[in-house]
């Protein structure tokens, strides 16, 4: 695979199997299958991976983006509509969410086991939750909105993240959750009812 830009909407999985490249959707939709588990976009074990401009609806109980076990890629400009996860970062580092929006997922954007990445300029509605943080560490969260999901920001065994000037507002169980999580530095957000 080289540097790819979608021409046309696009039905099915797009697995990206080599490092340092560039997926352009263009604006163009990515269509998953109607099985449940099926992917949009999948990064697994690479570096050096930019995607931008896609949009991607999740048929049945799917999956929008999913990062796993990669580093220095970068996420921009892309929204993630339907299915169980919007975006996953998984066991990965220095990976950069900019300027996406999940809307109607169970978890929007979910890091899990990841470190040292950023997630800013990120919108997530009509999640179940919006930004979900679990054993993740040293991250910086910045001017995110989360709003009209169940559950705002949630962080789990998540320390010492940076969260800075974000938003979070009408998530009925709470806009800002932290269990079992020390250090975390909140400057200048604001959650209202």
């Amino acid at each position: 695979m080289t540097d790819t830009v979608l021409t046309e909407d696009h039905i099915g999985k797009i697995e990206i199997v080599v490092n340092n490249v560039t997926l352009d959707c263009a604006g163009f939709t990515v269509n998953t299958s109607t099985d449940t588990g099926s992917i949009g976009i999948s990064l697994i074990d690479k570096k050096g991976v930019r995607i931008k401009n896609c949009n991607i609806i999740v048929s049945g109980g799917g999956e929008g983006i999913i990062v796993i076990d990669s580093h220095g890629n970068r996420v921009k400009r892309s929204s993630v509509t339907g299915g169980e996860l919007g975006f996953f970062v998984g066991n990965s580092h220095d990976i950069e969410l900019r300027e996406n929006t999940a809307i109607g997922s169970v978890l929007g954007f979910l890091v899990e086991t990841s470190n040292n990445s950023k997630l800013k300029e990120n919108i997530a509605t009509s999640n179940f939750i919006g930004f979900g943080f679990s054993r993740s560490n040293d991250n910086e969260l910045r001017k995110n909105k989360a709003n009209n999901n169940t559950f705002g920001f949630s962080f789990g065994d998540s320390n010492d993240n940076e969260i800075k000037r974000n938003k979070a507002c009408n998530n009925p169980s709470g806009n800002f959750v932290e269990v079992n999580s020390t250090g975390n530095d909140l400057e200048d957000n604001r959650f209202c009812p």
